[in-house]
């Protein structure tokens, strides 16, 4: 059968998350990011499951703890077990994207291995976006192709073209990672009120006092447990987010470096470019300038 291109997609909206039984994933076909217009999908949230994005059109911005990027049309977005996430819409055109949610548990007493493993207790990661690897691409649409299908035995080969999917993963974009244990997952949505009030007053003056007093916790178990959770102190977290929004905001030639220093809430621009390049590790001119040169040779 012919491959379809991702713009066969466009019109397609059979957008329910479905399930088939014995497979471990749910599954969007072609799912609008706005499926729900109640559901705030900016919002911090988290789950178990290792969730995979393949855009077919428009753009996102998407968020991942302290980082954010934009995905587009052609990109693979991977959420990792225990990733505090949001994602809303960049741009004017809705996004659209096939959606994988996989439950490692029901994985890996599937069919057991060493790589699975370390994926499931977090001490592998994927990263989270993915541009330019036809090879992955061309994997997720067969799966989904199959699951569009749905002709005789499409689970076999479902299950089959995920083992595909899951083996590039681990040898082209698997990385160490500091996992967050199972005993400090029960405190991720203690901390989530802090991180939304990060996400949305990150272009104020934040004191840490107030982070706490959003989670109903005196400042020193809050940074305690901010940190055990997410790896980052409250402060780091913080301005890493703001790095990464400016990051983003830098995608757009017409605004300034000036400008964008202050939309992220920092008004010397001077110390913006020396925080800016020591997360970065290049200057906000020269990463902008990166961007470019990465647009033209992609063309």
């Amino acid at each position: 059968m012919q491959q379809k291109n991702s713009s066969d997609y466009e019109n397609i909206y059979r957008n329910t998350q479905n399930s088939v039984r014995y497979l471990p994933f749910l599954y969007s076909i072609a799912k609008p990011l706005y499926q729900d217009p109640t559901d705030n999908l900016e919002l911090p949230r988290w789950h178990e499951q290792v969730e995979i994005k393949l855009f077919l059109k428009g753009k996102a911005e998407i968020i991942c703890g302290p980082k954010i990027f934009i995905a587009e049309e052609g990109d693979i977005v991977l959420i990792n077990s225990g990733e505090l996430h949001g994602i809303r819409q960049y741009g004017d055109t809705e996004p659209v994207y096939h959606l994988l949610m996989i439950s490692l548990e029901q994985l890996v007493n599937t069919y057991c291995c060493r790589e699975l493993v370390m994926v499931q207790e977090g001490k592998t990661a994927f990263h989270n976006l993915i541009r330019g690897s036809e090879e992955l691409k061309h994997a997720f649409m067969r799966l989904f192709e199959e699951l569009d299908a749905q002709r005789p035995a499409y689970e076999m080969a479902a299950m089959g073209h995920l083992y595909v999917l899951l083996t590039l993963l681990m040898r082209e974009q698997a990385k160490e990672n500091q996992p967050i244990m199972p005993e400090n997952r029960k405190y991720i949505e203690k901390i989530q009120p802090a991180i939304a009030y990060m996400q949305q007053y990150y272009k104020q003056e934040i004191r840490v006092e107030t982070l706490a007093a959003a989670c109903s916790l005196s400042p020193f178990h809050f940074s305690r447990l901010f940190k055990k959770v997410t790896g980052y102190t409250p402060v780091s977290y913080l301005n890493q987010f703001r790095i990464h929004k400016a990051a983003a905001l830098l995608e757009n030639d017409t605004v300034s470096i000036t400008d964008i220093a202050y939309a992220v809430g920092y008004e010397d621009e001077a110390y913006f470019s020396r925080c800016f390049k020591n997360y970065m590790h290049v200057s906000p001119s020269r990463y902008r300038e990166n961007r470019k040169d990465a647009e033209k040779r992609a063309r």
